[in-house]
């Protein structure tokens, strides 16, 4: 009977989830950071601080908000930068959004987000063509 399910309903939430997890392992090891416990789930009201604070990754400087895809291109969505953003001005930290592109045959394609302003902030301007 199992054989004729299609997998989508055999599958766990865990199986699910488990690519995004791996990379958002790599990418705080990578920033010298960690990755937020529960930063996928769903806070029950905007009083429940009890998931985090709107990133998946956290490190010294940055709150890092992550997506991943297997297509060619991704749908860029305000809320995305707008939740990193508010997350990271709760606890004084730079919002940043990486964007990871996999196509399973070469290394992933990576690139960060962030504010112009942030960027102007941590180059002091310094940085020219």
């Amino acid at each position: 009977m199992r054989d004729l399910m299609p997998r989508w309903l055999t599958r766990s939430n865990a199986d699910q989830y488990t690519p995004s997890k791996k990379h958002e392992l790599r990418l705080a090891k990578l920033l010298g950071g960690r990755r937020l416990p529960n930063s996928g789930g769903a806070r029950r009201s905007k009083w429940d601080k009890a998931r985090s604070q709107g990133g998946d990754i956290e490190t010294d400087l940055f709150l890092v908000e992550h997506k991943r895809t297997r297509k060619a291109s991704i749908r860029l969505q305000k809320e995305w930068l707008t939740k990193v953003a508010e997350g990271a001005a709760e606890i004084g930290k730079v919002p940043v959004l990486i964007i990871t592109f996999e196509d399973g045959k070469s290394p992933p394609l990576e690139f960060a987000i962030m504010r112009l302003q942030d960027v102007r902030r941590l180059t002091r301007g310094r940085w020219s063509l």
